[in-house]
């Protein structure tokens, strides 16, 4: 079966494609391999997703790291000249939890926690904590002949693990769980995949949330993932990034472009290109006297609140202070990045603009530990109402609707999908 790259579509990561076979040509036990254009193999993890009724192999899905593929590519039956996969993902087992581990990276997946992973460490070094589910919802109330909606938080508990696809190149965890605040109430049960590759320094996931509310009571102020993440090093060497939509935003939380003393501009510039700023002599001293007597930015939030504008903001650490308008857009590409002399991590929400209100919330920029929450729905914009517009439905006139259901939502499950990565 030959396949091909869809215009325009830049090939990077694992990525994974399904292909069918005519009924009695695949057996159970078949090898499959992977050609490129030129005739050099590719290695491929391959497994079966359906059969025809005479037990012959219908359907197959197939994965591969993109980026050793040519732009056509053929999938074939194997004659017993299969490439060899030498490297392998390796998936250690526990009674609590289990280690996955590739070349590139290694974290712990424990099987019934709030946390979706711990220690993720990449070429050694600790680069995420953990990574939890959140979930902020609204509740209206009355008092007083005052009426008012109350915030409430939720954190994310998984129930159970299981791994849908475990193999050499590709492993997928999928966690089912729901969302408990404080009180013990649960809300919106949630399955989330993770996709880790062999080699690769980025993780996928995949979201889903069941909404389980009351339409009338429970709405979506917020939904998504938090990830600890260790910064280390001075602040004026702690960046964040968020790509906008004519190129990217880029801050450092103390920038050294200030008035009296007046930093070399040879520093500030290097500053600004996302170098390493490693002082001496009188740049130290001046920088020093600077860092003594200004602002350091330790929140942003950025948001796409509507299919044709996003905003960027920020803040400092201080209790009872306001944020700062940075930036007002259009549609966002939906990248963002923060780090510090230790690292950095991306992010990437899959058709950022298309499925607003998504967003990011980085904060805690300037201590130890930082937060970035990636938000699905971000809470920057309106709530969500899952009422319907009317106690009725218009389905003879308006082709809406259903007679039997009335004026109900239709709600029933979400999706999204979340990338993160070292860089």
């Amino acid at each position: 079966m030959k396949l091909h790259n869809l215009k325009d579509r830049r090939k990077r990561g694992y990525t994974t494609w399904g292909c069918m076979w005519n009924q009695g040509e695949c057996g159970k036990n078949q090898s499959y391999v992977l050609k490129n254009q030129d005739g050099t193999q590719a290695a491929m993890q391959s497994r079966i997703t359906a059969y025809w009724p005479d037990g012959s192999v219908k359907w197959t899905a197939h994965s591969a790291c993109a980026d050793q593929l040519t732009d056509e590519i053929q999938v074939l039956t194997a004659d017993g000249n299969t490439q060899n996969i030498s490297r392998s993902l390796i998936i250690s087992k526990g009674t609590e939890g289990m280690l996955i581990k590739t070349e590139a990276l290694s974290f712990y997946v424990p099987y019934k926690s709030s946390f979706l992973f711990e220690d993720l460490t990449v070429r050694g070094e600790t680069r995420v904590s953990s990574a939890t589910p959140v979930l902020l919802l609204e509740e209206p109330f009355t008092k007083d002949e005052m009426i008012g909606r109350l915030q409430k938080q939720y954190q994310g508990f998984v129930e159970e693990v299981a791994l849908e696809e475990e193999g050499p190149l590709q492993a997928v965890i999928k966690y089912t769980g729901v969302h408990i605040s404080k009180d013990g109430d649960r809300k919106l049960p949630f399955i989330i995949r993770l996709h880790v590759g062999m080699g690769s320094e980025r993780l996928h996931f995949t979201h889903t949330f069941l909404y389980d509310g009351d339409e009338n009571r429970d709405f979506l102020k917020g939904i998504g993932l938090e990830f600890s993440i260790p910064v280390k090093g001075s602040i004026y060497n702690r960046h964040v990034r968020f790509e906008g939509d004519f190129g990217t935003v880029h801050e450092a939380l103390a920038e050294l472009l200030t008035w009296r003393p007046r930093v070399p501009e040879a520093v500030y510039s290097s500053q600004m290109a996302g170098k390493q700023l490693i002082l001496q002599g009188n740049d130290r001293e001046i920088v020093d006297k600077v860092m003594e007597d200004m602002p350091f930015w330790d929140e942003y939030d950025f948001c796409q609140d509507s299919p044709s504008h996003f905003r960027l903001k920020k803040k400092m650490k201080e209790e009872g202070v306001c944020y700062l308008d940075c930036l007002h857009g259009r549609r966002a590409g939906g990248a963002a990045a923060l780090g510090g002399e230790n690292g950095s991590m991306g992010f990437a929400i899959r058709d950022f603009w298309q499925t607003y209100p998504s967003g990011y919330t980085f904060r805690s920029l300037t201590g130890e530990e930082a937060k970035a929450t990636v938000w699905l729905y971000s809470p920057a914009a309106e709530a969500m109402d899952f009422r319907h517009y009317a106690s009725r439905g218009y389905n003879q006139v308006y082709y809406e609707g259903y007679d039997y259901k009335g004026g109900g939502p239709l709600w029933n499950c979400v999706h999204q999908r979340i990338f993160c990565s070292v860089l």
